[in-house]
């Protein structure tokens, strides 16, 4: 009698001895083998938008090769390649190879259905005249029989396509596999379908199938990044009615609708497939995910679909929750940062664990045997590219920060890495005599220079004015940066050329160097040019003469108000000249990083960032309060949201301050990253986040609140022995947070935390450099004193254009004022006009006057956008990120949805419109009395520019013979426009015939060439972190029969 158990093997007499998965011992060393899978790559496992899309589910070829048969391989082959956990293979007169991630194999007389048992795999192989590998993913950890699919393809070296025996392995609707990812292809088919057939009894949500326990040979990707499945059919999951909503006829079932979602959740996306239904009667097809079924549900049915759905996106309505309780800083653009990170890190946490199980099979084998206290202030040090070497919290300033230099000088010493050279603070830069406080704290450094940081000494200085709404205060505090700084000539005359450049493209007439200078802003300046300090006897005169030239009546307003106090100032400038040194750049010192170029009007332009003074450790004092939810948090969270939070920070400026592009992972979990390369560099024998650098060691420096609670003669509380178990995590997480600083440049700060005492004040201390000793011969060039007052403007390289032969000018240079005069004054004239209809003569005359106008004048108006690119107010006034749309598009639905009211615009839109307004101004000085009422001076200015307006706009001939643009204006852009200008001729009147430092003032040799960012981040010095991951010990532990056999 034939066994048919399934663990015996019978082999028919004429077989051919059968090769499985394991090889038989009569095998003779040349048996063939065949590979069915080409070398692995890390693009077969590149994910998409972070939910792990598998274009090429091939596992990596990590078994040894064998010998090849001499027997012929067969002229046919069937073979499927799945990622099952059970396979039913049959060999043919050719040797195959099965490679399965299958605990046992087991061989079969019979090709009839086996049941498995899931997620415990098994290879079942039947003899045959053909070879079939057949697999079935059970869709649930049921058991369930096994169907033979047939896939004809090759079984030469490289194997089939993977693509091409998936699709032929299994059925889903065509338009429905687009969208389903090549990993779960497989097990939604099994699981929705039958042969072709709906499945009659379905589940609401549906989980993938998940890897094995254990592997005894190399896995196969694809259950490592599968997506769980929401099927969505009320009328066949609960035979609900459901009727047509226009002639009330009951809807009948049409079947899966053949495409599917994909929804975005929390930490990544699943899958939603629905039903279609139908109206015999209207001939009128329903999805069951629309409002008009839905609506029809009972409501628990319809709070089950936790979907917001639109014509292309899905998103769950839990990522919707998160926008609720709307905050300061719950945004919509935190919440997409967040939802990266989260997105970023669990598909990094599968890819660990599939490089970690297939590391197994490479080198590895199995082994067997053997507070309390008050924070006043905090301080912190950053170096040149904005990292924050380390931050503490104190009681008070002074000797309470000698253990946060000592162990910053300690780290230095253990990395072996040469000191910094410059450090910027904002106080306490130098004594007159002796030694000051921050010398004798680093004397260790005996070379660190210390300067003090350059806004602080301005603000210093402004403190001697009378008030900063003085009309001068801002001319003030311009020429002041104007006699500390001077300008890089070749950077500055690369920017007139493009500025230049600009406004001929924009047809400006007669351009001028002071009309070019004009146009240049102050964020294009720092953008793209370089400056220096002048030097210490150069800096002390031109500050002299500018107190001298705004002192006194020079400095007074349209209402008699001084600028400046005298005595106040005299006294702050007596005190503050002997810092003057300190503010001082270092000579052969770089300050500058070159971060990118920018072509403006055909000319190259190169970007940079400057390290001078303390102004990364501002902007990261304003993210402090981020770092620390909520409102309050004892000793323990505190300490722990600061350093996650000092961590985040300097992976951020780290990564900005490399050229390579930033990883599309966005994780900030250093052991993740470091398990997934070590197990990479196994398998791949590459790193698959070549950005990631591990911290330097921890040196036991104390950070954050436990420097306050150490000098309180307290400690952290340990809430329980948990805590205390998981301290290798802690140091973890320290040591990433406090990195080593680079040698180049630290630059350093001692703030009063805002958000912890409110009469905190402002301590800095400030940036260190490059080498001084190569530096320290090189003569400088900073210290020579001017021969006079610098002219008021710098001449530039370039030719100006002859000026226009109209002698009439406006407020900035430009000609041809007196052309758009002229036709403002005809048009002015039509207000009184009776008639709304306009004469052939006023018609001629008006097209004339158009005609005569320069084509600057003549071109169409750039309209002014509705949009903010920046924060302008608010807490932070951060950046966001640019959008990748176009901007201004939700503006402009807001407005057309909640208004009829025109888009106003600014009368200085442009100089005809101006020009009018000017004129409508002279003549409406007052409000009128017009019956019992009073109608307002702006109400008359706009009744008679909307008559001229409407005059234009209705006559057909001006419109087609000009391009005469009467844009419409509001009261509130009105009223805008006349005090912006009313301000700017009321400074025009004080500044008349005052000589000042030119804000363009150009050095007279050219600065040193600027620092290149590194395409790599340098790892970092000295001993590197250890990160302490446990081994994987899977399949090691060995059962005790005995003791199992006597407990059952």
């Amino acid at each position: 009698m034939a066994c048919n158990c399934g663990f015996h093997v019978v082999k028919p007499a004429n077989a051919p001895q059968s090769v499985a998965s394991v090889s038989a011992p009569g095998a003779t060393p040349s048996a063939q083998r065949t590979f069915l899978r080409p070398p692995p790559s890390l693009s077969m496992y590149t994910k998409s938008r972070f939910s792990g899309s598998q274009s090429a589910s091939l596992k990596p070829h990590l078994v040894a090769r064998k010998s090849p048969s001499s027997s012929p391989p067969s002229t046919s082959s069937v073979r499927t390649s799945m990622p099952a956990p059970s396979s039913v293979s049959s060999p043919s007169t050719s040797s195959v190879r099965t490679s399965m991630p299958a605990p046992s194999s087991v061989s079969s007389p019979s090709t009839s259905s086996v049941r498995t048992s899931m997620p415990a795999p098994s290879s079942v192989c039947s003899p045959s005249t053909s070879s079939v590998r057949i697999s079935m993913p059970a869709p649930s950890p049921v058991s369930t029989a096994v169907n033979t699919i047939l896939a004809v393809g090759s079984n030469e070296s490289g194997g089939d396509e993977p693509a091409t025996a998936a699709a032929a392995s299994f059925w889903l609707p065509r338009e429905m596999s687009k969208a389903i990812p090549v990993q779960d292809q497989r097990w939604i088919s099994n699981t929705l379908f039958n042969s072709g057939k709906l499945r009659p009894h379905l589940k609401l949500w549906y989980e993938p199938p998940v890897p094995a326990l254990i592997y005894h040979q190399p896995p196969m990707p694809d259950r490592f990044f599968t997506h769980r499945l929401m099927v969505w059919m009320p009328y066949h999951l609960w035979n609900v009615r459901v009727f047509c909503p226009t002639c009330g006829k009951q809807l009948t079932g049409g079947g899966v609708h053949r495409r599917s979602r994909k929804v975005l959740d929390i930490d990544r996306y699943y899958l939603m497939v629905t039903e279609t239904l139908r109206c015999s009667v209207c001939v009128v097809n329903f999805l069951s995910t629309s409002q008009t079924v839905r609506d029809q549900l009972d409501l628990p049915h319809q709070k089950m679909f936790r979907l917001i759905l639109t014509h292309k996106y899905a998103c769950d309505i839990r990522v919707i929750r998160l926008l609720r309780e709307r905050t300061l800083g719950n945004s919509p653009t935190r919440l997409v940062k967040q939802l990266k990170e989260n997105h970023g890190e669990e598909w990094l946490n599968r890819l660990a664990h599939y490089l970690g199980e297939c590391a197994d099979f490479v080198i590895t084998k199995k082994l067997s045997g053997h507070a309390k206290g008050t924070a006043l202030w905090v301080t912190s040090i950053g170096n040149e590219v904005g990292q924050i070497v380390t931050s503490v919290l104190t009681v008070q300033e002074g000797p309470a920060l000698d253990t946060m230099v000592s162990g910053v000088m300690e780290r230095y010493r253990q990395a072996a890495v040469p000191p910094p050279v410059l450090l910027y603070v904002d106080c306490g830069c130098c004594v007159s005599d002796g030694t000051s406080m921050l010398h004798s704290r680093f004397s260790d450094w005996p070379d660190l220079h210390i300067r003090l940081d350059i806004w602080h000494f301005m603000r210093r200085l402004a403190v001697g004015c009378t008030t900063d709404a003085h009309p001068l205060y801002p001319t003030f505090m311009g020429c002041l940066s104007a006699c500390i700084f001077e300008w890089d000539a070749r950077d500055l005359t690369l920017l007139r050329q493009a500025k230049r450049a600009l406004l001929v493209q924009e047809g400006v007439p007669g351009l001028t160097d002071q009309m070019v200078d004009g146009k240049i802003s102050k964020k294009e300046l720092s953008l793209y040019c370089r400056r220096r300090t002048r030097g210490e006897v150069a800096t002390i005169t031109l500050i002299e003469q500018l107190l001298e030239k705004l002192g006194g009546n020079n400095g007074r307003d349209l209402m008699g108000v001084p600028l400046l106090e005298q005595v106040r100032m005299e006294h702050i400038w007596r005190v503050q000249r002997r810092h003057v040194k300190c503010i001082q750049d270092v000579p052969g010192v770089q300050l500058y990083t070159v971060t990118g170029t920018t072509t403006k009007s055909g000319i190259l332009l190169t970007r940079y960032r400057c390290a001078r003074g303390s102004n990364s450790l501002e902007s990261f004092h304003l993210h402090l309060n981020r770092f620390i939810p909520g409102t309050s948090a004892n000793a323990l969270n505190f300490q722990l949201y600061l350093l996650e939070g000092l961590n985040r920070w300097n992976q951020d400026r780290g990564a900005a301050a490399v050229t390579s592009k930033q990883a599309s992972l966005l994780t900030y979990a250093g052991d993740v990253a470091h398990c997934v390369n070590t197990n990479s560099l196994k398998v791949f024998g590459r790193a698959f986040v070549p950005t990631f650098r591990p911290p330097a060691k921890y040196t036991g420096e104390l950070l954050g609140v436990d420097y306050l609670l150490r000098n309180s003669i307290s400690s952290l509380p340990c809430p329980s022995a948990t805590l205390s178990s998981s301290q290798p995590a802690a140091s973890s997480l320290v040591a990433s947070s406090s990195l080593a600083a680079s040698s180049s440049l630290a630059v350093a700060s001692a703030h009063a935390a805002d958000s912890l005492h409110p009469c905190a004040s402002s301590l800095t201390v400030a940036p260190s450099l490059p080498s001084l000793s190569a530096a320290s011969s090189r003569p400088s060039a900073y210290s020579q004193p001017p021969a006079s007052m610098p002219q008021p403007g710098v001449s530039s390289a370039l030719d100006s254009a002859p000026p226009d032969e109209s002698g009439a000018v406006d407020d900035s240079g430009m000609a041809g004022m007196d052309r758009v005069d002229s036709l403002a004054e005809c048009l002015v004239e039509l207000r009184n006009q009776l008639t709304m209809v306009l004469t052939n003569q006023q018609v001629s005359n008006i097209v004339a006057l158009w005609q005569n106008l320069l084509d600057y004048d003549k071109q169409r108006v750039v309209f002014a956008a509705r949009h903010q690119s920046r924060l302008d107010t608010g807490r932070f006034r951060s950046p966001k990120k640019k959008q990748e749309f176009t901007p201004g598009v939700e503006s402009l639905k807001r407005h057309a949805l909640t208004t009829t009211a025109p888009l106003a615009q600014w009368p200085d839109c442009c100089r005809l419109i101006e020009a009018i307004f000017v004129r409508l101004c002279v003549i409406h000085r007052s409000p009128r009395k017009r019956g019992t009422g009073t109608v307002s001076r702006w109400d008359l200015i706009l009744e008679d520019y909307r008559k001229i307006r409407r005059r234009i706009l209705s006559n057909g001939t001006v419109m087609q013979q000009t391009t005469l643009q009467l844009v419409d204006v509001s009261h509130t852009t009105l009223v805008q426009w006349h005090n912006k200008r009313v301000k700017r001729e009321d400074n025009a009147v004080v500044l008349q015939g005052l000589v000042l430092p030119s804000r363009l003032s150009v050095a007279s040799d050219p600065l040193p060439p600027a620092n290149v960012r590194p395409q790599s981040a340098a790892p970092q010095p000295g001993v590197a972190h250890h990160y302490i991951l446990p081994s994987s010990t899977v399949g090691q532990a060995k059962a005790n029969t005995f003791l199992e056999a006597k407990s059952k």
